[in-house]
């Protein structure tokens, strides 16, 4: 008989059924267990490698003098964003408002996703930036 025409659940399908040697030596299982899928054996390179990845992400990062400024050009923004918002939620939502806002956001979005992928951003770049967005840039920032 082919597997297709067994009934399942019965003898002849348990014995069709491809048994895990692990399982099968252990309880007669035909399929890997949870107890036996889960029940790795340690590895000390594993280990070692998990607390280098553990340490590197809680490791306190350090910030350049450039990155600093521009961590606090990007708190800047934040709160004339939130000024903004604010201004919008007494009554003056409008069309020109809500568009200051979401420029404000994309040069947030961008310094903090720089920020956080630690690319640099050249001075020029952030400058132009800024500029299109109509925001001030601190006088200690470079270039």
């Amino acid at each position: 008989m082919r597997a297709w025409e067994v009934a399942p659940g019965s003898q002849e399908a348990m014995t069709q059924v491809r048994r895990s040697p692990r399982c099968a030596m252990t309880h007669g299982a035909a399929r890997p267990c949870m107890g036996h899928a889960m029940n790795t054996i340690p590895d000390g390179n594993a280990e070692q490698k998990f607390q280098a990845l553990l340490a590197k992400l809680v490791d306190v990062p350090e910030w350049t003098e450039k990155q600093q400024l521009e961590l606090e050009m990007a708190r800047d923004i934040s709160v004339e964003m939130l000024r903004l918002a604010e201004e919008m939620r007494d009554g003056a939502a409008d069309l020109e408002n809500c568009l200051i806002l979401l420029k404000y956001a994309k040069v947030l979005d961008f310094v903090m996703s720089a920020l956080a992928a630690r690319r640099d951003i050249k001075p020029q770049t952030l400058r132009v930036i800024f500029k299109l967005a109509g925001l001030r840039v601190d006088e200690a920032y470079p270039g």
